[in-house]
């Protein structure tokens, strides 16, 4: 490397926030030591788990950072020109915590770790800045936006600033705010660990939130000189970052969008209080203490709702409306609805559900409001669950409360687990006079059927085959049986030749039979895999960029491997299932002719396994349903909830009851 090139990387790196606390002859040292890493659009950088030898900075281009979970990628953002990512490395060994691959053409700067931790270390200044910094970009959520100041603040400002963000380190159980002090009216960032949120009001204790990593409180305080709202306490070990208040009103006054985003939080806790409170007030009425009232008073539940699931992990909105379509009447297919509803990889606002459904000739009305309210609604309305989900409710009592849940089925709650987990948020439809009557596309199972027409010989072929093995499977147990009653009995030698004669022959014209069903089979799988993916492939290619905009590449891989599966059931299944009924009414007759009495006896054996098989097929296909849904809650919380706080702030739509 020249001289000259020493230079120029000396001067980018000197314009890097995280170095800004370093001397000149630190830089020229970094420089030299730096290695230039020339990549090009998908490349790795790193891996999550990888022993992180150095820190890399980008010089030019972007690279992505995201983590993978269940078969999925999680995008954490970019790294753009002047950014740094793997800075732990500065401080002490560390492991990626997660993958990073350039987005374009890109120019990365590695610089060892046995270069760069002696000089931090030998620079207390410049180790509790990059201490501070750390622990702001390891926060996440709202802190890394706060301290977004690239062009508004010079490098002196923002030492200042990062310098004045302290660490505290609290255990479980202790109070960290206490409702009502106006001492301490600092910001506070969870680090790690988790706290909640309790605010006394007339001798009760009202939780109003449990928060995690990356979440803020003492907004109120901090913002408007208040007292504190509400008391703070760790539920577990805890590291906060603190942030002094005059440190967020400088950044504020600097980047006043963030305003907006720390008073949303002060009025969603305010809110919080009130629905607690209702909730607090309507347990106290003697009616909803009345345990011995039976559900079916004041009951109003829909008979024979239609339950759709939804099909990939953000459809539950779509699907939702879907299950309202069909309750009306509205032949509405999944797909439409989620092109209707414009559901994007964040899931569906309810604001966007709302528009579908005044499409659809409906009058929607979404409500924030109490479960009295609620009753009074007409049936089914969909409502926000849990934060991050939508489901259907179709029936209501003074006890009860029944849920249509696209991702595990059917629910049926009592009025306090439905509370526990409803927020508070629903969406009621009206059918009007003009309700939408648009006819569902061709259904796809026809379209599939298409590809079958060209080799219907070979599918003919298959069919005959497969009777022939069925009817020689009853071959054996004919011979046997003549062997026992006309060989053993009259000892006939010349009839045992025959009958082995015979059993030889059926098993070569099974096997035989067996071969050219395997051929025909595989020959027509080929062909039918090569139709499908090419035009599956074809279609893919043509779709606009928002389709796979809005959905994840999980989604749309899994979406080629559903071609097995609907070549398997159009090849094998179907052709096995009607055989095997049709072998069914054969074996029965040939069963009733020999001995009638064993035949009941052997259908006493057969109804107790069919009606145990139709009794537990339903709750093995929920229970399984629960997990699946269970594994991909986490996932689907953040991106969903962030989809509701979309639709609800700020949205003159959402009334209160």
């Amino acid at each position: 490397m020249t001289t000259q090139e020493t230079k120029s990387r000396a001067e980018f790196l000197s314009s890097v926030d995280l170095f800004s606390t370093l001397t000149r002859n630190d830089i020229d040292r970094l420089a030299a030591s730096a290695q230039s890493r020339m990549l090009a659009f998908g490349d790795a950088v790193c891996s999550a788990g990888e022993v992180a030898e150095g820190l890399f900075v980008v010089k030019s281009g972007s690279i992505r950072l995201f983590v993978v979970g269940a078969d999925k990628e999680t995008s954490l953002g970019l790294r753009k020109a002047g950014d740094v990512f793997g800075e732990m490395v500065m401080l002490r060994d560390y492991r990626h915590e997660s993958s990073a691959r350039a987005s374009g053409k890109t120019e990365l700067l590695f610089i060892p770790r046995s270069v760069i931790a002696p000089i931090v270390a030998g620079n207390p200044a410049a180790r509790a800045f990059v201490a501070s910094r750390v622990a702001i970009s390891s926060a996440g959520g709202l802190i890394s936006q706060l301290f977004d100041l690239k062009g508004k603040v010079d490098k002196d400002e923002l030492e200042e600033l990062i310098r004045s963000v302290g660490v505290k380190q609290v255990g479980a159980g202790k109070e960290i705010l206490k409702q009502g002090a106006r001492e301490d009216r600092r910001l506070y960032v969870v680090r790690h660990g988790e706290v909640r949120v309790v605010c006394h009001d007339e001798d009760m204790d009202y939780p109003l939130a449990t928060l995690r990593q990356g979440e803020t409180f003492g907004e109120k305080a901090c913002l408007m000189r208040q007292e504190q709202a509400a008391s703070v306490i760790a539920s577990a070990d805890a590291a906060l970052l603190v942030i002094p208040e005059k440190t967020i009103h400088f950044i504020l006054e600097r980047n006043p969008k963030l305003r907006e985003a720390l008073e949303e939080r002060v009025r969603v806790m305010d809110r919080e209080l009130q629905r607690q409170k209702k909730v607090a007030e309507r347990r106290k009425l003697p009616l909803m203490l009345d345990l011995k009232s039976k559900p079916e008073l004041g009951e109003k539940v829909i008979r024979r709702f239609a339950w759709v699931q939804q099909a990939e992990e953000m459809d539950c909105g779509a699907a939702c409306l879907a299950m309202i379509c069909k309750h009306y009447g509205i032949d509405m297919s999944l797909g439409k609805l989620r092109e209707l509803a414009n559901v994007t990889t964040q899931g569906a606002t309810l604001e966007s559900l709302a528009r579908t459904g005044e499409s659809l000739g409906f009058t929607t009305r979404g409500v924030q409001c109490t479960f009295d309210t609620l009753r009074s609604f007409d049936l089914p309305f969909i409502v926000h669950w849990e934060g991050y989900h939508y489901v259907v409710v179709y029936g209501v009592s003074s006890g009860q409360v029944w849920l249509a849940d696209p991702a595990v089925g059917f629910r049926k709650l009592s009025v306090d687990e439905f509370e526990r987990g409803w927020s508070g948020t629903c969406l009621s439809f009206t059918p009007g006079q003009d309700v939408a009557t648009i006819g569902a596309s061709r259904s796809p199972w026809v379209r599939f059927a298409s590809y079958l027409i060209p080799h219907k010989k070979i599918l003919l072929h298959l069919f005959m085959a497969t009777f022939v093995i069925q009817v020689l499977g009853i071959v054996p147990p004919m011979i046997i049986q003549n062997i026992l009653d006309g060989v053993i009995v009259h000892q006939n030698v010349n009839l045992l030749h025959l009958l082995i004669a015979g059993l030889i022959v059926s098993n070569l014209f099974t096997q035989l039979t067996a071969t050219i069903r395997a051929a025909l089979a595989n020959f027509m799988v080929r062909k039918l895999d090569f139709t499908m993916m090419s035009q599956f492939f074809r279609h893919t290619l043509s779709l606009p960029y928002s389709f796979f905009a809005k959905r994840k590449t999980g989604d749309i891989f899994a979406r080629f491997q559903e071609n097995q599966t609907i070549r398997a059931f159009l090849t094998e299944s179907t052709i096995t299932t009607v055989l095997n009924l049709l072998m069914i009414f054969i074996y029965f007759t040939v069963m009733f002719l020999y001995n009638v009495k064993l035949t009941l006896l052997l259908i006493t054996f057969v109804i107790p396994i069919l009606g145990l098989t139709v009794l537990v097929t339903p709750k093995v296909k929920s229970y399984a349903r629960e997990v699946f849904s269970g594994r991909r809650s986490t996932r689907r919380r953040s991106k969903c909830s962030t989809a509701h706080s979309r639709s609800t702030s700020g949205s003159g739509w959402l009334d209160s009851c």
